[in-house]
């Protein structure tokens, strides 16, 4: 989902899916794998956990983010930064903007 399509329609990021169209998250996990995989490769994120379990967990912050917008708690211009941000921790990466020392 692009944030051009979540932009237009923001309710998407807070349907939740029923059980038997999870299916359709499935490219979307595996493309969301990539970075992961490619910032522990390099040092970036921690390799404490698998990039599946990642990118399944960076799939529910926008399911959460899109909650937020849609109950009035964000701001849909604040939900892309606040989700990068939250999905960098995630993963084990600093928030954006700031150096990490170490």
């Amino acid at each position: 989902m692009s944030w051009s399509a979540t932009r237009r329609h923001p309710v998407l990021l807070h349907l939740s899916a029923p059980e038997g169209d999870r299916a359709r998250h499935v490219p979307v996990v595996d493309h969301l794998q990539r970075v992961p995989a490619r910032g522990q490769r390099s040092g970036e994120f921690t390799a404490d956990a698998p990039v599946s379990r990642l990118a399944k967990a960076i799939v529910a912050l926008g399911h959460a983010a899109g909650e937020e917008v849609a109950a009035g708690r964000m701001t849909l211009d604040d939900m892309p930064g606040t989700l990068a941000d939250s999905a960098l921790r995630l993963c084990g990466a600093g928030p954006i903007g700031v150096d990490r020392v170490g």
